[in-house]
């Protein structure tokens, strides 16, 4: 039931895997590739904070316009 109700609260339908919430924090952790960076948000939430901050808009009919 919790399962349930997890996937059907994140826009992408299910919870993160492991690594897709590692890959952000190695790339964060490399400083080649991340040296330059300042004061930036990552969010790897499955866009859930997308969906709040849009709340007004249809996330169904925004997902039907791209490619994703």
């Amino acid at each position: 039931m919790v399962q349930f109700h997890t996937n059907h609260s994140i826009p992408m339908g299910r919870t993160g895997t492991c690594e897709e919430i590692a890959e952000p924090i190695a790339f964060l952790a490399d400083r080649k590739v991340s040296g330059y960076m300042t004061g930036q948000s990552i969010n790897v939430d499955g866009g859930t904070t997308l969906q709040h901050a849009m709340a007004t808009y249809s996330f169904d009919d925004i997902m039907k316009r791209t490619d994703l």
